[in-house]
């Protein structure tokens, strides 16, 4: 792997913390630390989701705006992605309910416009907090 491949590596990893401040708002945060998780509400699964999807499309933006000798690799992408979504689920632990703007907000995370891939890069180059669409901010309300 290059020194460039790695800092891209490093600035992705980053991103992976910083996405997640907008799970942190949206979300109420992480939860507490029940010995035995316990089943998750609906308004859980929805921000896992949403989150999943997030991360998903936030790394493709990252891949999209890479020279291919600084790509990731299919495992490292896997990695990256697994580790931003196992992290992501967690801010979702107080969710306790959802907005009506939530299939808005879905659609516009599962296909992100140029410009907010371009705000993600831009982020993550500046290693500043990661935009989610607009249309995402406040959805979940937390306990």
């Amino acid at each position: 792997m290059t020194l460039a491949a790695k800092r891209v590596l490093a600035k992705v990893r980053t991103s992976i913390l910083v996405a997640l401040a907008f799970g942190a708002v949206a979300c109420g945060g992480g939860g507490g630390s029940d010995p035995e998780p316990a089943e998750r509400s609906a308004a859980q699964k929805q921000c896992d989701s949403l989150m999943a999807a997030w991360c998903d499309s936030a790394l493709a933006c990252v891949q999209a705006g890479l020279s291919p000798e600084d790509m990731l690799s299919d495992a490292e992408l896997a990695d990256e992605r697994d580790t931003c979504v196992d992290v992501a689920k967690s801010t979702c632990d107080s969710a306790l309910g959802v907005g009506e703007g939530y299939d808005e907000c879905r659609a516009s995370v599962e296909t992100l416009e140029d410009s907010d891939c371009e705000a993600v890069r831009a982020a993550i180059d500046n290693e500043t907090d990661v935009p989610m669409p607009a249309s995402c901010e406040g959805l979940f309300t937390a306990g």
